[in-house]
C-alpha cells in the first residue's frame, strides 16, 4: 500500500527488495504480544501495524497486527 502510494503504477514493476525495510523490526515467537506492542508503538512517527514473527534461525512463522492486539483487550 505505502509502495504504490509512492511510487504509483511503477510500483507493481518494481523489486521488492527496493520496496522493503532493509532491517525490518520482528518479535520472536515466545515473546509476549505486550512486548510486540511496545515495539510497534516504539516510533510515533512510523508507527507498525504488522509485525513479522520468528521463530528460529530468523524463519518467519507468522505476522501479529496491531489490530488484534487491540482487539484482545491487551
Amino acid at each position: 500500500r505505502r509502495a504504490l502510494q509512492k511510487h504509483g503504477p511503477q510500483a507493481l514493476e518494481m523489486a521488492m527488495g527496493s520496496l522493503m525495510t532493509p532491517a525490518a523490526r520482528h518479535i520472536m515467537s515466545d515473546e509476549m504480544a505486550s512486548h510486540a506492542l511496545t515495539l510497534m508503538e516504539a516510533d510515533p512517527h512510523r508507527p507498525i501495524t504488522v509485525l513479522p514473527v520468528l521463530a528460529e534461525q530468523q524463519r518467519v512463522v507468522g505476522l501479529i497486527k496491531m489490530h488484534d492486539i487491540v482487539q484482545s483487550g491487551l
